[in-house]
């Protein structure tokens, strides 16, 4: 671009511009995630906004946010005023920019992070006309002004990288001085106010439910505001035009866009658009504390609807002009297509009357295949019918309690009433009481493209498609049900309190109607629509095979079902306390990698290693010349390893016939997920026969007597398909821990076997989400809601520990004055002001001893700290010990002290509860599920708060005994490996079942 700053210089191999030395702000999704997206960029040939390459990779919410058309969509109610000079704010992976560049302006794309303005600028190769500069925007020089300013999803983080008393009317009034006098700032952001806050969603930034809309930002957190607010602010930035327009189901990935003509007309049903896109909103809760649907409709007749819409869509000028044009009431968006059939469709109020316009947003060249099933036949323009979507009796009927299958089955024969009443008018024959087959164009009429009037007659709408060889009606029964289903966010209770799953609800909502649906009725349609969406979306057919038949529907409401729930909230407290500072989460596996190279390098010098040299060259020797060794002749070949290695063994004698299982697990190190593994094998060995498959086992190994295979490389495919075919195993456990190649690997070569697929996800991070993985199992309840999804088949198994070593001597009392942690002491859980709490217990009680168990980056800074605090007489700093160690230090505690910044779930926690001690510690993650008692956790990094905890309850030894003694209980009821093994063993039985 022009007249920018000489200060600038241009990097050849990343194709930007940056300052001399620029280092970047601090924001990511993630390392990984982030090398992910830019080898997925780097290496796609179709870069495009509507790219069908780059959606196949939307499998997860970075993924979808990053890569999807539809964030585009945020920007097209403004296609025509893309011109000139503009310039985008945070331009992020190029999502955005990317639009702006197809639109033909001269972009300057501005990204304070480096790595993510490479990506941007490599998802931009193409285009000649878009700079991408990395700087922060609060040091950008430029002496120039543009036509139009984007600032999508920004401004709520001018608290961290803009300076000053006001940093938010800061970065605005900047942003002002930026634009030409006639020009437009389009901003996006979320409204502190949304419904959706109400409902339960996270706060995007901080992630605690009620947060933004309780006030309780801090001037160092990402803020949003209510429309008041933020209009002022827009004010007194110098904003004298000011035009909002509410994007649903917010401004990440909208579907609808109303304007505040169509927020308030009469004439035009934008609720319909609100109420509609909920399920799109892939940041939702499993579960809402009332029906998001409803209450829309009510927000609309109360006017309410932009002061409660999700995010807001702001167009500005510092000139009095009218930006949006006048009459437009709203757009909605389908891009979740193939690009020939992406289209706009714009609500429009011309004189008295609203018309509806539609707008093909890719190629204009139709497939005109003779083998399509479906013809894409989009008009021009419609009339715009008033009334309401049928759907709308479908959903105020399933979210309500009390609903029943009669009911159901009456909706149904007057759907099909409805549909004959069409027919009638089109002039088709009607066989009653259903036609075994309808005309082509009414594979769409399902019940959200029937409109009934102010007459109660139908009409239909929005028929874009056209079955080729007409459609069962049966199928259209089956699929209008399926979109119900997938329209719902939480059913309310029927009258039977039965629970259904997906394909339970859709064979009794059709016997009631009076339709029997057999088996092989059933699987036709579900391929018929694989087939029909597979042409539509591009997808491959598979991906709508598997939609999730025997998952149970949603019926969850916190506030309707309160009572049932009220365990489970005592348990899971305020978790959310910890996940501000989520950035840093990707250090916790950086922590975990160091401290297993730490092992390795040590296993390496030890002496064992030298002595077995010669085993290991003869172990080579014989794999090269046996592809899959027995178990026996495996177990044979370990000999003996030393005392470093553990020998595995069955704790019953196996049957005879067992099930086959396979753990797929990045490295079989110690701890951990391999010795989950290791005790499902010796534990249910003798029900199931187990083997491991992972592309990295030390040599010597840590554990012999379980059948290992290494499978890595490039011909890893290869390896396991053999393998599989060799062994052929009924059920593949998955460990997931962030290598999505390799295990994306071994999970296609399962898919492609054919065997059930299952995946634990260990650590806090995002599952590889799959539609063959049969269930998704999650360490603690907060990290399932962390990562899980709301349609997930996913249920959450606690993580066990042998506690024969953790119990308490009865003949020796618990100890008055001593407090303590065991961890390693690094940032992967604790923070450098974590030991802030213990000095400040020993300041106002002299006589409390603190014991500190474990080494790492932290111990000096720890050791500094005491010894500026005065308190080093009273401090044991242990270094690292011997696990079997660990005991003789809890049994000088009075109580344990979990002083943690992030929390999955960890077992140290539960050995102290073993032991009969109170665990106390900050409300984060998972420590909460742990404890179980609120009462017993300060709010994270609050050290005051904690150090009066502690003292309340050294000072209160019969309270400190009926906790030690409620907690001995707990953690031998929950966190067992006894109970961990029985839960694995209830999910096998239920997967694939045993011959016990």
């Amino acid at each position: 671009m022009k007249n920018l700053s000489p200060t600038y210089v241009f990097d050849i191999q990343e194709q930007l511009w940056s300052r001399p030395g620029y280092g970047g702000i601090n924001y990511s999704d993630g390392d990984d995630i982030e090398l992910q997206i830019a080898k997925v960029i780097a290496e796609a040939a179709d870069i495009t906004v509507l790219s069908r390459e780059l959606r196949q990779h939307c499998t997860d919410w970075p993924f979808l946010y990053h890569l999807s058309a539809s964030r585009a969509n945020i920007l097209r109610p403004f296609a025509t005023t893309l011109t000139g000079d503009i310039l985008e704010i945070g331009a992020g992976c190029g999502a955005i920019t990317r639009y702006l560049g197809e639109a033909g302006a001269n972009i300057l794309a501005l990204e304070g992070s480096p790595r993510r303005a490479a990506i941007a600028r490599s998802r931009t190769r193409d285009l000649e006309n878009v700079t991408v500069l990395a700087e922060k925007f609060d040091q950008f020089e430029c002496d120039h002004q543009f036509d139009l300013i984007t600032l999508i999803g920004v401004l709520e983080y001018a608290n961290l990288f803009t300076t000053g008393e006001n940093p938010a009317l800061a970065m605005l009034q900047r942003v002002r001085s930026l634009l030409k006098p006639e020009g437009t700032l389009i901003l996006a952001i979320e409204n502190q106010l949304g419904l959706k806050y109400f409902a339960g969603a996270l706060e995007d930034h901080i992630g605690q439910p009620m947060y933004g809309i309780e006030g309780r930002y801090t001037r160092n957190q990402p803020q949003t505001f209510g429309r008041m607010v933020l209009s002022n602010l827009m004010k007194e930035a110098g904003f004298t035009t000011i035009e909002f327009l509410a994007p649903f189901p917010d401004y990440k990935l909208p579907v609808s866009i109303l304007t505040e003509e169509g927020l308030s007309s009469k004439e035009f049903d934008g609720a319909a658009l609100a109420w509609q896109s909920v399920r799109r909103d892939h940041q939702l809760p499993l579960s809402t504390n009332f029906s998001i649907e409803m209450v829309w409709l009510e927000v609309f007749k109360n006017g309410l609807a932009l002061d409660m819409a999700n995010s807001f869509l702001l167009a500005a000028s510092p000139l009095q002009q009218k930006i949006v044009k006048a009459g437009i009431l709203g757009y909605h968006y389908s891009t979740d297509r193939i690009p020939q059939y992406c289209k706009e469709t714009i609500f429009q109020r011309i004189e008295n009357s609203t018309t509806v316009n539609y707008r093909m947003l890719g190629s204009s060249l139709l497939d005109n295949r003779t083998d399509q099933v479906i013809k894409f036949a989009c008009p021009d323009r419609a009339i715009y019918a008033e009334g309401f979507p049928l759907s709308l009796e479908f959903t105020r009927l399933l979210t309500s309690d009390g609903w029943s299958m009669s009911g159901v089955g009456l909706l149904i024969h007057r759907y099909i009433g409805l549909l004959e009443f069409i027919a009638n008018q089109k002039g088709h024959a009607w066989d009653k009481p259903l036609p075994h087959r309808l005309p082509g164009e009414f594979f769409d009429m399902v019940p959200q493209n029937i409109i009934i009037d102010k007459n109660g007659e139908p009409v239909s709408i929005d028929t874009e498609w056209v079955l080729k060889n007409g459609i069962e009606a049966g199928w259209l029964l089956f699929r209008s049900l399926l979109l119900t289903i997938d329209s719902i966010m939480c059913f309310g209770r029927n009258l039977a309190e039965q629970k259904f799953s997906r394909r339970e609800f859709i064979i009794s909502a059709l016997d009631a109607a009076g339709f029997a649906l057999t088996n092989e009725d059933f699987q036709r349609f579900i391929e018929l629509e694989a087939d029909v969406q597979q042409e539509v979306t591009g997808r491959p057919s598979h991906e709508f095979v598997n939609w999730r038949p025997e998952h149970p529907l949603p019926t969850y409401s916190p506030v309707k079902h309160g009572g049932e729930i009220g365990a489970l909230q005592s348990e899971v407290g305020v978790a959310w306390r910890e996940i501000d500072m989520m950035r840093d989460e990707i250090d916790v596996a950086r922590a975990k990698i160091e401290m297993l190279h730490e092992e390795l390098d040590a296993l390496y010098r030890s002496t064992s290693w030298r002595i077995t040299a010669p085993l290991r060259g003869m172990r080579r020797l014989i794999t090269r010349f046996a592809d899959r060794p027995s178990p026996l002749s495996l177990a044979r070949a370990t000999l003996k390893h030393g005392t470093e290695c553990y020998q595995t063994k069955l704790l019953a004698d196996p049957q005879v016939s067992r099930q086959r299982i396979v753990h797929v697990i990045g490295n079989f190190l110690t701890g951990g997920s391999s010795r989950l593994v290791v005790d499902l094998f010796e534990r249910l060995g003798h029900l199931y026969e187990q083997e491991v498959v992972t592309q990295y086992n030390p040599d010597p190994p840590n554990y012999t007597g379980i059948p290992i295979h290494e499978f890595s490389g490039g011909d890893a495919w290869d390896k396991f398909i053999t393998y599989l075919r060799l062994y052929r195993p009924d059920l593949v456990h998955v460990h997931y821990w962030e290598d999505p190649h390799w295990y994306g690997t071994m999970i296609k070569a399962a898919r492609e076997f054919g065997c059930k697929i299952i995946q634990n996800v260990n650590t806090p991070t995002a599952p590889y989400m799959d539609s063959c993985i049969s269930r998704y199992i999650y360490v603690s309840d907060y990290v399932k809601t962390r990562f899980g999804k709301r349609d997930q088949p996913s249920i959450t198994i606690y993580p066990g520990s042998n506690f024969k070593l953790f119990s308490r001597d009865k003949s020796r009392p618990v100890p008055d004055d001593c407090i303590g942690m065991v961890y390693r002491l690094d940032i992967d859980k604790l923070h450098r002001k974590s030991i802030d709490v213990f000095i400040k217990v020993v300041q106002k009680r002299p006589q409390t001893k603190v014991i500190i168990v474990g080494g790492g980056p932290y111990l000096e800074p720890y050791k500094a700290a005491v010894k500026a605090g005065k308190v080093e007489h009273a401090f044991t700093f242990t270094g690292f010990v011997p696990y079997e160690s660990l005991i003789g230090f809890y049994a000088r505690m009075s109580l344990f002290v979990a002083p943690v910044w992030k929390e999955s779930f960890g077992q140290v926690g539960p050995f102290a509860m073993s032991m009969g001690l109170p665990v106390v510690g900050y409300n984060v993650g998972a420590l909460a599920e742990i404890v179980g008692d609120c009462g017993l956790l300060a709010p994270r990094g609050n050290s005051e708060a904690l150090a009066e905890i502690i003292i309340g309850l050294l000072d209160d030894k019969e309270r400190r005994e009926q906790i030690g003694s409620r907690n001995r209980d707990r953690a031998h009821k929950l966190f067992s490996v006894e109970n961990m093994v029985n839960d694995y063993l209830k999910l096998y039985q239920e997967l694939i079942g045993n011959t016990q």
